[in-house]
């Protein structure tokens, strides 16, 4: 009987330092920047072209994100199902599964946002559409300027 509870007692430690190393990696991973512009895009040189908005359409963004929320999840949910169950490897696995699910889900319903597909009539006779977060309101006839940098490019209003 004795043994049992050693055995579980070891699981319980052994899980609880897999969950701690994966809390502080993943915390490591984590950013947060609330700066209209990344420093490394300070300091470059683009452009500017002006236009008519033609177009304005709604689209969804999605940020591709790793798979850290479900290694994550599952092992929360491993240690929360190897706990729950008395250290049952069906409760650990069980677990696992639901928290990597969650940590999935999760991870998927925050990296998307809504976004506009605007397309304008260039003063120089080209038509160009970009895609960007949804930061204000553009109707067709606004006069904007597109502002460039290499491949990236951003519908502001006059």
């Amino acid at each position: 009987m004795r043994s049992g509870n050693t055995m579980n007692s070891q699981v319980q430690r052994i899980a609880l330092c897999v969950v701690a190393v994966l809390c502080l990696a993943l915390g490591a991973c984590a950013t947060k920047s609330s700066e209209p512009y990344a420093a490394n895009r300070a300091y470059r040189v683009g452009g500017m072209e002006v236009g008519t908005v033609t177009h304005v359409g709604e689209t969804l963004l999605t940020e591709e994100y790793g798979h850290e929320n479900v290694l994550g999840g599952a092992a929360v949910g491993g240690v929360a199902g190897a706990v729950a169950t008395g250290g049952n490897p069906l409760g650990l696995v069980g677990g696992a599964a639901l928290g990597a699910y969650a940590g999935d889900y999760v991870t998927e319903k925050t990296v998307r946002y809504k976004a506009l597909t605007i397309t304008v009539a260039m003063d120089n006779g080209d038509l160009v559409t970009v895609v960007q977060e949804e930061d204000d309101v553009y109707l067709p006839g606004d006069r904007v300027r597109i502002l460039y940098e290499r491949d990236r490019a951003q519908v502001r209003h006059m």
